[in-house]
């Protein structure tokens, strides 16, 4: 969790960073490569590239158009392996 969130419950965070004037890109950026940039961690973990870690979060509807797409998940991948789906 962060300041403003408990574990889990990240699509807050997301939605408040929104309504606050960032763009839903910014948001996930921010969320994913950004975090992996300041813990010098952005070689294999952020982004999705060639001999990064397959660490993905799959969700219903494209988060770019609305941030709150988020909070649909329907799959979990940590280094490849499927960890969660939905039914």
């Amino acid at each position: 969790g962060t300041g403003i969130t408990f574990v889990g419950n990240l699509q807050i965070e997301f939605e408040a960073f929104h309504h606050f004037g960032y763009s839903p890109a910014e948001v996930l950026r921010m969320a994913t490569l950004g975090n992996m940039e300041i813990l010098h961690l952005d070689e294999k973990l952020g982004s999705i590239d060639k001999e990064k870690f397959a660490d993905m979060v799959i969700v219903k509807d494209n988060p770019l158009n609305s941030i709150k797409a988020i909070s649909n998940v329907c799959m979990v991948f940590k280094d490849g392996r499927l960890y969660y789906q939905a039914s």
